[in-house]
């Protein structure tokens, strides 16, 4: 006799005693699968939807669930040439995460619509460090309890609400050292008014992230603690008469870089635009900025811009701005008081779309609370032209600009604050300026999550008129890495500058994929009296000529700089490519690149770098593809020392309907000056689909 659908489907249910203390976890969470697969397995025990034109309270549809297994094992050794000591350290990690994902609504999807993905586990891990001796042992078992849930009320309507949930966990191996473990949890609200007339907006949100390295020796855990509050609303009286209203708090707190601060921002603007066509443009902001905490911070800022469309090929733009601003430093110098003036014109002409020409003019006033006033005029003009030829297309530009600053009154102690630069191999970081206290000078990550560390991460030289920063190629700093440095410079009074600034460019764009070009920069920098003391002239003469081919997938290129200075003259000479080839079902690609940089300073110092990379991936059926990937580098440099290194990484993948297995080897080998850093690496995920 069959068993009635409407009680049990037909399952057998076993009866089984309490479960171990030991195993309550294991057991909690096999019962939470053995509960997701019977709901979702279309061959598992359902009971049949009822036939019913009911309102559901709540719909659940898009259901999924997937089991995640993953072991990780990286070891790391360390030689040392000094007498620092060797280092050496074992992490392994292995982790199991259910995850359950479904989308739904309340009653009705114009009420609420939701998504969610919920995932519970486990992970053990195990550490071991040795550094010269000192012996360091941990291990732990956590849970791992992961959300994102998103949900929309009213979403047809003119007010929706918007919330939005998440806490997330990665891990990011770092090349010789210790992977990074960063938890973040952040928790969003937002009301919208949708309205033609007053569109409104409010929003609420809280961002608490978490940095733990799990090899702690030498490095603490980090965190941020974010909180803002934003209100955006406006009136327009026509599409071309718009008011604007923006004001936000934003609270910040993060360790270890240790900053803490409350910032308040107000912005007011008004748009109008005017004339026959509308074709002219009036704008009005005004903003005002609190900051309070590790460094304080207030600043007024009125601008006003016009811009006039007065024909098709004829444009003109006018721009007052007035700043009043008190801002404090990182480094304990007396809060820095300034008013700032400035004015400027451009006027754009086109002539057809063969040329284009720009003229312009700027002054502007900064006085200082010490008393120094810097006074600057600036004027230039900008020519750009393309021209269709029977082999191509021909570009060229050239610009001429000339500035004179006065500088009158007594010095002023500045801090510059996260100023952006990007480090690439082999070049450094150059800041021109022979007042820089480079004990002052810090690098974090664009994101904010790392301060870098001098010596470890960086290195800085001081060449007296000049600082150069280079990244340390076994530290946490990538190449081709963005990150934010800040410094404190005097900035000196009682001289007159003058500086004369020419660029030229020339570009030929053949039809078959050759392209040729030249660049010339000059500037001439004049001071007066001579002596003046606090800066220093630079004088520069740089010529550039390069060449690149592209042809499908393949790209060449090679140049040669040579750059006089009288700060910091260098000669430079580049060759590279990259190929990629379609072998069948396989894909293979490399890049390669050689680079000479010879610095004619009073250092003399020659940097050769080489680097190639090269992958393969061959799917050697539709289920099973392997890939592998190998990078190698060579450095030979006169003054900061030789290295040389070599990574490699083998990875295989294997699915079958719903399960996924995927290993990954991977091996590095690094040498320089100071030491022998070699590290591996072994990978295992499985991922399957109920």
């Amino acid at each position: 006799m069959n068993p009635d659908p409407s009680t049990n489907c037909g399952c057998t249910q076993n009866s089984t005693g309490p479960a171990s203390p030991s195993r309550s976890v294991t057991r909690s969470v096999a019962i939470v699968m053995t509960i997701a697969t019977l709901i979702i397995s279309p061959t598992g025990c359902r009971t049949p939807p009822a036939q019913t034109n009911a309102i559901k309270p709540i719909a659940l549809h898009n259901i999924r669930t997937e089991l995640e297994i993953t072991a990780r094992q990286r070891s790391n050794q360390r030689d040392s040439k000094l007498a620092t000591g060797d280092e050496e350290y074992d992490e392994s990690i292995f982790q199991q995460r259910l995850r359950l994902k479904a989308d739904g609504y309340v009653y009705h999807p114009n009420l609420l619509d939701f998504s969610l993905a919920m995932v519970a586990g486990l992970q053990q891990s195990e550490f071991h460090q040795d550094r010269g001796g000192m012996i360091q042992n941990s291990a732990q078992n956590d849970t791992l309890e992961e959300f994102d849930v998103r949900a929309s009320l009213f979403k047809n309507k003119d007010f929706p609400i918007t919330l939005h949930g998440v806490r997330s966990r990665t891990f990011d191996p770092r090349p010789f050292r210790g992977s990074l473990e960063t938890q973040t949890s952040s928790f969003d609200f937002t009301w919208q008014y949708v309205d033609p007339k007053t569109p409104t907006l409010f929003q609420l949100s809280r961002t608490n992230v978490d940095f733990n390295p799990f090899l702690r020796a030498g490095e603490r855990p980090g965190s941020r603690r974010n909180s803002v509050a934003r209100f955006e609303t406006g009136y327009h009286f026509s599409e071309h008469n718009i008011l604007s209203l923006r004001v936000s708090r934003e609270q910040l707190e993060e360790t270890p870089i240790t900053i803490q601060y409350d910032t308040d921002r107000a912005n007011l603007s008004h748009r109008i635009d005017f004339g026959v066509d509308k074709q002219h443009r009036f704008e009005s902001t005004l903003r005002g900025y609190r900051q309070r905490g590790t460094f304080d911070i207030e600043r007024i800022d009125w601008r006003e811009t016009l811009r006039m469309k007065h024909t098709d090929r004829l444009r003109s733009s006018f721009v007052f701005e007035f700043i009043d601003r008190t801002q404090g430093d990182l480094f304990g110098a007396k809060p820095v008081q300034e008013r700032s003036y400035l004015i400027s014109s451009d006027l754009e002409h086109r002539l057809y779309d063969s040329l284009v020409s720009r003229s312009s003019g700027r002054a502007q006033r900064q006085e200082f609370g010490s008393g120094l006033e810097i006074e600057r005029q600036t004027v230039g003009a900008f020519f750009d032209y393309q021209k269709k030829n029977p082999w191509g297309v021909l570009r060229s530009d050239f610009s001429v600009r000339l500035e004179r600053q006065q500088r009158t009154g007594g010095d002023q102690v500045i801090a510059v604050i996260d100023e952006s630069h990007t480090l690439r191999d082999p070049e450094p970081i150059i800041i021109s300026d022979s007042n820089i206290n480079q004990r002052t000078v810090t690098i974090i990550r664009e994101d904010r999550t790392e301060t870098y560390a001098r010596g470890r991460d960086y290195r800085v030289m001081d060449f007296g008129n000049r600082i150069e920063i280079e990244r340390v190629p076994t530290g946490r700093i990538r190449d081709d890495e963005t990150v934010l440095v800040s410094y404190q410079v005097t900035l000196a009074g009682n001289f007159d500058l003058d500086t004369v600034q020419q660029r030229f460019g020339i570009r030929q764009e053949f039809d078959f994929g050759l392209n040729l070009y030249y660049r010339f920069y000059r500037q001439n920098q004049t001071i007066s009296p001579l002596l003046a003391s606090g800066v220093t002239v630079e004088n520069i003469t740089a010529q550039t000529l390069g060449g690149e081919y592209r042809k499908g997938t393949l790209h060449l290129f090679a140049e040669i700089e040579d750059h006089e200075s009288t700060i910091s003259p260098f000669e430079s000479l580049r060759f590279g490519g990259e190929y990629t080839r379609q072998i069948g079902p396989a894909t293979a690609s490399i890049s390669a690149l050689w680079s000479d940089i010879q610095f004619r300073d009073r250092a003399a110092r020659d940097v050769t770098l080489w680097t190639i990379d090269g992958r393969y991936r061959h799917p050697i059926t539709r289920r099973f593809n392997i890939e592998a990937g190998v990078a190698y580098r060579n450095e030979q440099d006169t003054v900061g020392g030789d290295n040389e290194g070599i990574d490699f990484d083998l990875s295989a993948d294997w699915s079958f309907r719903t399960t996924k297995i995927k290993l990954t080897y991977e091996y590095s080998l690094f040498e320089n000056v100071f030491a022998n850093d070699q590290s591996q690496a072994i990978l295992v995920e499985l991922v399957r689909r109920f």
